[in-house]
């Protein structure tokens, strides 16, 4: 079968439905635990079937089913045209695909997706040669197949034509069963119904003296929600199923996820055949019908899910789209992170890594006021006892008395960070129902095997990926990189080694030069050049914008403003923001904390300078991500993944660091050996290797006795997660709930034998005087 054949494929996990000759199926053979196909099948190609809704908008469908679910429809909204959406898919939900039909009947505004490409100049075409014309016509026919896949995965399609733009726009519309399958596939976790619990009642969490501060340290949890695995027979049982549960079941966020998966697995075709005459199902994979080939190759030009409405609305509050709450909430410096709302508009994965830059400022502010104090005293100390004629003078500011109790507090304060942290992002990822996300997460979409082994799990046969290729990719991109890194070793000039006694110092200048000039660089090319840039067009924008709304207003079509498809569209492209631009702040922020521990000490200003930043990144960042950015997809995380293990080295790695430093390279210190040993190098030297061996171990003894005393679970957390599972239990699969245990009191005059005969305890109640 030829790459760019059409076919049909449902997602992971389900049946096809495209008939395969099952005698050709059986002609398959298996080759050392690989498959060979000794036919190359043709998928039946099923015309699409184009339904016309006005001059620039069609209807694409390819089942006969769905095309009388359309007419019905059609039919009924002609004749009862006042109806709302939601009233016309209660009339129609025993009808399956019936809900995205009548959307699109409906004009409904926002579609789960948008795939877009630009139309083909015919006029400028006509005296080109025949080879642009194929190439044309090649074109259409990949994008005609891939909506094909699309359609056989269950979505349904409409396209408008935009005069204005000069382009198609395919509005994608996933129905809700179809979100119900992706939502079993992918195991996402709901609420359940509090209604159809029994009731609980929990104590209020303590607050105690130092709650205003220490309230920016932890993370307040929801405990009174329950969640469960979804499934559609129980769907009675999860919070939000009722008449518009097709409308609003689902939030748009989970809406885009599962939508983007069917479309990048769109391309996976499951193939029935057999070994030694037992059926197995084998996933064929159509690469030039993958969606990011088909962007790649200018058959598309771009796809991307949309956002909730403008993020500026003049309604009330209540009536804001979920943009325009965080324009006014995130964007504020005075005010926290809204964690929910940003995790319910952009998924857990960019919710988690900005609650986790906020936590990492919040512990910046301690280490910033003991870096301060440490200044302070250096200043205090310089102004009394040196003239400033010795550069090494100077030094006094950051290398002083408090240089040694500065590190310890480093090397401790690094430690309850990241043990807290694990504390608080528990308590998060319980929150957000990702606490087992890493254990169920399905492999990427784009992962494919070259051999067949049996799961020692499922035991059954599995497409593999055999771990000798792994290593063998892993061995030609290590040693790609390991030259890459030799290469730029061996081309660079000698280094030239620093004065002994101004090693402190230079650190100093280095790390100044990053934490004040690099950052204040990196902090306008990342955040204040695009916020300028997006000022300076702001009014170019709108002016295009009111342009294109004129322009729709004196056309022909029902619409007089710009959809948000055609205003998301000139907004920059976010599909590449989560996997490469998150990494990379993350990777900016984790070289930050290695400056500020490994080095921390001959720069005490460092965690305040970082502070600072980090504070104008965060609000910086939202603007950006709400304003110039389009939505990204909703992808869900439960923790910070492999930085949390690098996190752990650097702290650890710290201690060896600033023993070092503090033992060689202060001034200070020195100072004080001299003091006692005199200008003896040798028992200098023995005492500097004696403060590295008892600064180490006390130290590490310290960060140990942390790292023990601070579970990475809170207990109430585990308790919690206990009660969901007791209780989603009793709300789906039907246990009984536990009975109240009685214990007699001591005094209790029933007696456990009578005659020999056993005789259970008699709960005796008081009767009050009013009732005898």
């Amino acid at each position: 079968m030829e790459d760019n054949a059409s076919g049909g494929t449902t997602s992971r996990g389900q049946d096809v439905k495209v008939p395969i000759d099952e005698e050709m199926a059986r002609s398959a053979r298996f080759e050392s635990n690989k498959l060979v196909l000794d036919y190359e099948d043709e998928l039946v190609k099923i015309e699409l079937t184009k339904k016309k809704l006005s001059d620039y908008r069609e209807l694409h469908l390819i089942d006969k089913k769905d095309v009388d679910i359309y007419e019905k429809i059609d039919d009924y909204i002609k004749k009862n045209s006042h109806e709302s959406l939601s009233e016309i898919i209660e009339k129609f939900q025993k009808f399956p695909k019936s809900d995205a039909i009548a959307k699109v009947l409906k004009e409904y505004d926002f579609p789960d997706y948008i795939l877009k490409y630009e139309d083909d100049k015919n006029e400028d075409d006509k005296n080109e040669d025949d080879k642009n014309d194929d190439k044309n016509h090649e074109k259409q026919i990949r994008r005609e197949n891939f909506e094909r896949l699309l359609l056989h995965a269950g979505l349904i399609l409409e396209q408008e034509k935009d005069p204005i733009l000069k382009c198609t726009y395919i509005k994608v519309f996933t129905p809700f069963e179809k979100l119900c399958e992706q939502a079993k596939i992918i195991r996402l976790r709901m609420h359940l119904d509090p209604e159809q619990l029994p009731k609980i009642e929990l104590d209020p969490p303590r607050k105690g003296f130092f709650y205003p501060i220490t309230k920016y340290f932890v993370y307040e949890v929801d405990f009174t929600k329950q969640s469960a695995v979804f499934k559609r027979e129980s769907l009675g049982k999860f919070k939000g199923a009722g008449e518009e549960s097709t409308l609003k079941f689902f939030p748009s966020i989970r809406r885009i996820l599962m939508t983007y998966r069917i479309i990048t697995t769109a391309n996976q075709i499951n193939r029935k055949v057999y070994e030694n005459e037992k059926p197995l199902i084998v996933k064929k994979i159509i690469k030039s019908l993958a969606i990011k080939k088909l962007i790649s190759d200018k058959i598309f030009t771009d796809y991307y899910p949309l956002h909730d409405g403008p993020p500026i609305d003049d309604v009330r509050w209540e009536q804001k789209n979920l943009r325009a709450q965080l324009i006014q909430l995130w964007v504020d410096p005075r005010g926290g992170q809204p964690l929910e709302k940003i995790r319910l508009y952009f998924g857990e994965k960019i919710a988690l890594y900005f609650a986790w830059l906020g936590f990492y400022t919040s512990w910046l502010s301690l280490a910033s006021v003991v870096g301060v104090i440490v200044v302070l005293y250096g200043l205090m100390q310089y102004h009394v006892f040196h003239s400033g004629k010795d550069k090494n003078d100077f030094s006094i500011i950051w290398d002083n008395a408090l240089t040694v109790p500065f590190a310890f507090f480093m090397a401790v304060w690094s430690t309850c960070y990241l043990e807290t942290w694990k504390r608080y992002n528990a308590s998060i990822a319980y929150d957000w129902d990702v606490m087992d996300y890493e254990r169920e997460e399905l492999p990427r979409p784009e992962f494919y095997g070259t051999i067949i082994k049996k799961s020692p799990i499922t035991l059954r046969n599995e497409i593999h990926f055999p771990f000798r290729e792994k290593v063998k990719r892993l061995l030609i991109s290590g040693f790609v990189v390991f030259i890459s890194f030799i290469k730029h070793i061996i081309n660079r000039k000698g280094i030239t080694g620093c004065d002994y006694s101004s090693c402190m110092l230079d650190l100093t200048i280095q790390l100044s030069v990053i934490f004040v000039g690099k950052q204040i660089i990196g902090q306008f090319n990342e955040s204040i050049w695009p916020w300028l840039r997006s000022v300076f067009y702001k009014n170019l924008l709108q002016e295009e914008i009111r342009e294109m709304e004129a322009k729709y207003g004196k056309s022909n079509m029902a619409r007089t403003e710009a959809p948000q498809w055609a205003k998301d569209d000139k907004l920059y492209c976010a599909y590449g923001i989560i996997d490469n631009k998150s990494t990379f702040y993350l990777i900016s922020k984790v070289i930050q904390f290695g400056f500020i521990s490994l080095f921390g000490i001959a720069f005490p200003l460092a965690p305040f300078l970082a502070w600072i930043n980090n504070i104008l990144e965060i609000r910086f960042d939202a603007l950006k991500f709400l304003t110039s950015l389009q939505r990204p997809i909703g992808l869900r995380a439960q923790d910070i993944g492999m930085w949390e293990n690098i996190l752990g080295f650097i702290s650890i790695l710290s201690v060896l660091s600033n023993a070092l430093i503090i033992a060689f390279h202060s001034t200070w210190l020195k100072g004080r050996f001299v003091e006692i040993y005199g200008d003896d190098e040798n028992q200098i030297l023995v005492a500097r290797l004696l403060f590295i061996l008892l600064f180490e171990n006390l130290v590490f003894f310290v960060k140990l006795l942390f790292m023990y005393l601070i579970p990475d679970v809170p207990r109430e957390i585990r308790i919690a997660m206990d009660r969901e599972r007791y209780l989603s239990n009793l709300a789906l699969e039907g246990e009984q709930p536990a009975l109240d245990e009685y214990l007699p009191i001591p005094d209790d005059e029933s007696s456990l034998f009578d005659g020999g005969k056993l005789k259970l305890p008699i709960l005796k109640r008081k009767v009050s005087d009013d009732a005898a």
